[in-house]
């Protein structure tokens, strides 16, 4: 039976799940992908990977939401923080890069990343997701995860 699989890239790691993904994938699985790095996401798509199953969510402050649609992304991912044995604020203090940023600009992200990878896992029906969840994105992916059961 064929499954709906997603990798998170995650720096050198990519390499590796990119070879584990290549083998699942001669074994009928379809695979899709999520890169924060543009690098990683350039790469894969030299290795092959379609656009189409590729996710870029990297923004700019030109793409931050106003405060009406983050108010109602913030209610849709506190319910689903409910499902989830893991809290926004927990994820934002367990990302290793994150301290860095301005409050503000970590929260205009969290909504992004919900709002976006939410999106993409349930248009490609997603059955099963893989990561190493040290980043914000990754986190949030698991929130999402939990919530769509």
């Amino acid at each position: 039976m064929s499954k709906n699989l997603l990798f998170i890239s995650i720096f050198d790691l990519t390499e590796l799940h990119f070879e584990i993904a290549r083998g699942l994938e001669a074994s009928g699985h379809n695979i899709f992908w999520i890169a924060t790095s543009t690098t990683w996401a350039n790469w894969l798509l030299k290795g092959g990977i379609p656009e189409s199953n590729l996710l870029v969510p990297n923004y700019t402050s030109d793409d931050f939401l106003n405060d009406d649609v983050k108010n109602a992304i913030r209610s849709e991912l506190t319910d689903a923080e409910s499902k989830a044995d893991l809290s926004v604020n927990q994820a934002m203090l367990m990302d290793r890069f994150l301290p860095r940023w301005p409050t503000d600009t970590a929260n205009d992200y969290v909504c992004l990343y919900y709002r976006d990878i939410k999106s993409f896992l349930k248009d490609n029906r997603i059955d099963i997701v893989f990561s190493e969840p040290t980043t914000l994105n990754e986190l949030v992916t698991y929130i999402v995860c939990c919530e769509l059961d």
